[in-house]
């Protein structure tokens, strides 16, 4: 059974069948079952209260929140940190440092943990999408972008750490609302990839790509089968960023659904199950 409730506190971490634990470790628990997530957890790793707003009246205090006379406020979380963070609680083994998938899914989880706060789920989901495009998209193009983790087939083919352009762009565009856009990618995927087999039911071994008049075609739908893949993968990656905006998953919650769907692995190298 795994617990959060002291996240906050450095010195205690997690704690896992009632002993104290990196908190890296736990969520790693949680992703291949060996644990559970014990009811009554408040604050996760990685969070701080930074503001107190009041309660509407009528509505029902969410946990944590605090009374002071008649009236109710619910505390107001800032990102201060992330689950996944080489540092870990004293007196405790360090863990081997998080993969890319891992510190990825931090990213944008902290991202999202901005609305409300400072930003409206529309300028967030937009500059998601232009940091996408102007920045990982060319840290992508130089190799530059640590893909470690992610499961294979989001990387195959040399898509590599352009599935993290993929995801977040299309997660940032779904949030900002373009889903004209989304749909613009869709088809701009989709058609690259039936290139690909008009190719090969043609008998083409080979197919101009990438400045590379003989680019292997196995090589190219492969990696365009990958970029497919990111799409689906980012339509779902969205689906868990929003319900953890609605509040209908908690911090922790979400971050082990997104882990559970982009990653192969938490830690370089992973740590033995």
């Amino acid at each position: 059974m795994s617990s959060f409730t002291n996240a906050n506190n450095f010195s205690q971490g997690c704690t896992l069948n009632g002993l104290a634990k990196p908190c890296a470790q736990v969520i790693f628990g949680l992703m291949n079952g060996s644990s559970t997530i014990e009811s009554g957890s408040a604050i996760p790793f990685g969070l701080v209260v930074e503001d107190w707003k009041p309660v509407a009246p009528g509505q029902q205090p969410p946990p944590g929140s605090r009374v002071r006379g008649e009236f109710a406020f619910e505390p107001v979380y800032g990102f201060g940190g992330n689950l996944f963070s080489e540092t870990e609680p004293q007196n405790q083994q360090k863990l081997p440092p998080p993969s890319g998938c891992a510190k990825f899914v931090d990213q944008l989880l902290a991202r999202v943990n901005r609305i409300g706060i400072s930003l409206t789920q529309r300028a967030v989901g937009a500059s998601m999408a232009l940091d996408a495009r102007d920045n990982l998209a060319t840290q992508a193009g130089n190799n530059g972008l640590d893909y470690s983790g992610f499961k294979p087939e989001l990387i195959a083919g040399g898509q590599n750490g352009w599935a993290m352009v993929h995801i977040q762009g299309i997660a940032g565009s779904l949030l900002a609302g373009y889903q004209s856009r989304v749909d613009q990618q869709f088809r701009e995927d989709r058609a690259q990839f039936e290139l690909g087999m008009q190719y090969k039911r043609a008998g083409r071994t080979t197919i101009p790509y990438s400045g590379n008049s003989e680019y292997p075609l196995d090589k190219y739908l492969a990696e365009k089968q990958a970029e497919k893949t990111d799409d689906e993968y980012a339509v779902s990656a969205t689906a868990i960023l929003q319900a953890k905006i609605n509040g209908r998953k908690t911090f922790i919650g979400a971050q082990a659904d997104l882990a559970n769907l982009l990653c192969d692995n938490l830690f370089n190298p992973p740590v033995p199950r």
